[in-house]
């Protein structure tokens, strides 16, 4: 009998053991597993070769509810992403037709036009939203992340407004408004570009104007400069064409090692030409210059990158009347253009 009873007991610390064991294994499995989620959600987003995956989306997100919360539509006007993934956007929602129960998300419940500045964290998750104003002039533009901070750019009836918010919970830190150089009512801003060095959080502006603070109000030109994470002005520049044709035209502005303004400038009276200009970003000096396309193309949507490791540029632009869309890329160490091509897709106008 008792050697049955030692049997049984042997045979119920196995079973125990087992299941301990097992438990254990199942412990680990799961640590294994939690370990590599995490890795996994902490790089998906951030690609970590050249090339895409195929048929995959990581994180696809839809802003904006569905359309019982807001029958209206959300419309994007600006985007921007840090190193980590994180992204700001701005928009608008219009909700003037509307009871003012709807779209309460965008509005606080009030019907109206209203602007809006979002932050979405690298997995997905809408952090915080600000209502900017209900005001159907106030524009917002691409926003800029640089750490702690957030800068947008908004224009409010033609006058250029910067604010600067915590990156963190949107709190409202400083703000700026850009019209010190519209003594006229005749005056016009309209084109305004930012970027931002995320290590100083110096920010810098592109901006076009017509004005006769430079005693022709009738010529538009291109004011460039510099502001510290105060939002004051440390320097700007005011780039102008020649005195056939002075009229210069802010197209994009891009932020490196250096500072690269692209402008649509006239190289005689009736010649127009994209300038691509390398700027000292201490100083605003321009050390260099690349000028291309002898064509028309004033209407043209421009924009601007710099690749990984600071070697090349690439622009693409709307090319005017063809509707053709064009890339070109050129070496940052001298500005010269290494190559042009030229779609054969006709871009359709809204």
């Amino acid at each position: 009998m008792s050697q049955i009873i030692i049997i049984y007991l042997i045979l119920a610390l196995s079973i125990q053991l087992g299941q301990s064991q097992k438990i254990y294994q199942e412990s680990q499995f799961f640590d294994l597993y939690n370990n590599q989620l995490d890795q996994e959600i902490s790089t998906k987003g951030i690609l970590q070769t050249n090339t895409c995956p195929t048929g995959t989306i990581y994180y696809p997100f839809v802003f904006g509810g569905t359309a019982t919360d807001c029958s209206q539509d959300v419309v994007l006007k600006g985007f921007g992403v840090d190193s980590s993934g994180n992204s700001v956007i701005t928009g608008t929602v219009d909700t003037t037709s509307l009871v003012t129960s709807v779209c309460s998300m965008y509005t606080n419940g009030v019907a109206g036009k209203f602007s809006f500045l979002a932050y979405i964290d690298q997995y997905g998750n809408v952090k915080w939203m600000n209502i900017i104003a209900n005001n159907a002039l106030m524009v917002p533009g691409d926003p800029q992340i640089a750490g702690t901070l957030t800068y947008l750019g908004m224009n409010y009836n033609q006058k250029f407004r910067i604010s600067q918010v915590q990156t963190a919970t949107g709190t409202g830190a400083l703000e700026v408004s850009l019209d010190k150089f519209l003594p006229l009512t005749t005056d016009v801003l309209s084109s305004l570009r930012l970027e931002v060095d995320a290590s100083t959080q110096d920010l810098f502006v592109q901006m076009q104007i017509k004005t006769s603070y430079f005693n022709d109000a009738s010529r538009t030109v291109t004011l460039i400069m510099k502001l510290d994470k105060t939002l004051a002005i440390k320097w700007w520049k005011r780039v102008q064409g020649l005195p056939a044709n002075e009229n210069v035209y802010a197209a994009t502005l891009t932020e490196s090692s250096k500072l690269w303004s692209v402008h649509l400038i006239y190289t005689d009276v009736s010649t127009q030409k994209y300038q691509i200009v390398r700027i000292e970003k201490s100083n605003g000096d321009f050390d260099n210059e690349c000028l291309f396309m002898n064509s028309l193309a004033s209407t043209s949507q421009v924009t601007m990158e710099i690749n990984s490791d600071g070697s090349l540029w690439g622009l693409g632009l709307q090319e005017t009347g063809s509707n053709y869309f064009a890339f070109a890329t050129g070496k940052t160490s001298d500005n010269t253009m290494s190559s042009y091509y030229k779609s054969t897709i006709s871009l359709k106008s809204k």
